[in-house]
């Protein structure tokens, strides 16, 4: 039987305590990449949050059992390193360096984790970059924006990062 990739209409469907947001919705859409299972589980796990004012979503507990079996070996410098390129916006090879986690995302690479074709850096799987920011603390996320804040030249893009790092 094929299924077919669930959409934000039938997403919006799901029922919950709360109507989720365009965006959230379009994030669903992402990040479950046409997997209904995983349409499904975000937006159930996301009607009982408050909308997110970063866009990213929670990996509930019915997926995060099964990511965890694919992050189970993974060491804390490639989560952390991972985790600094899912708080980028549009990630991209050039970015590693100055970041000082080229040779770790090239493990993460060799993993299958993340692909960097085209000089972009991307997740497999957008389930993914969601799943290496809950690994990490509070403290390490501000840590990874001051970082971030810290070598990007765009202006907007280091005020954002800066917040982001406040205590």
């Amino acid at each position: 039987m094929l299924c077919q990739p669930l959409g934000q209409d039938g997403i919006g469907s799901v029922g919950g305590e709360r109507h989720l947001t365009t965006r959230e919705l379009r994030t669903i859409v992402e990040t479950a990449s046409g997997n209904p299972l995983f349409a499904i589980e975000l937006a159930r796990d996301a009607m009982h949050r408050p909308p997110s004012v970063t866009g990213q979503l929670s990996i509930p507990a019915s997926l995060d059992a099964v990511i965890d079996q694919r992050f189970d070996r993974t060491r804390s410098d490639v989560i952390e390193a991972l985790a600094t390129v899912a708080l980028l916006a549009k990630p991209r090879t050039a970015d590693l360096a100055p970041l000082g986690i080229a040779d770790v995302i090239e493990v993460a690479e060799r993993d299958g984790i993340v692909d960097t074709a085209d000089g972009r850096l991307l997740f497999r799987h957008p389930l993914y970059a969601a799943a290496v920011l809950q690994r990490i603390t509070p403290t390490v996320r501000r840590r990874l924006h001051a970082r971030i804040a810290g070598v990007t030249s765009d202006d907007a893009t280091r005020l954002w990062h800066s917040a982001l790092a406040a205590d």
